[in-house]
């Protein structure tokens, strides 16, 4: 052994607190490595957070667009039902009753179409 080591570990109350210091030394740097390593996200736990924020906002997406069509469908629907009440129907009437019939229809087949998706 070299004189340094041999001076070090000459009495055996010196080695003991040498090799003290040394696994305390080491336990604070692992200590100190895993508390980095947890405050950081891994790539795996980003990506599956990306994923799962991404069919929530599909989700709401959906839903939103289904509280449209549905309040879309209620305003023709209101617009129509005055249309048909109007006693004295001029052919502008009729071509506007047809035009709301036709977007009736298409928000319709749009809400069922979400409807089926899902």
């Amino acid at each position: 052994m070299s004189p340094k080591i041999t001076a070090m570990f000459s009495t055996p109350v010196k080695a003991i607190t040498t090799i003290a210091s040394v696994v305390t030394a080491i336990g604070v740097i692992i200590g100190a490595i895993l508390t980095v390593d947890g405050r950081y996200v891994h790539a795996a736990d980003y990506i599956k957070a990306q994923e799962q924020q991404q069919q929530q906002m599909q989700i709401f997406q959906r839903e939103n667009r289904q509280k449209l069509d549905e309040f879309r469908k209620q305003g023709i629907e209101d617009k129509l039902f005055e249309l048909r009440l109007k006693s004295p129907k001029t052919k502008a009437d009729d071509a506007l009753i047809k035009r709301f019939e036709e977007q009736l229809q298409e928000v319709i087949n749009r809400m069922n179409q979400n409807l089926s998706s899902r």
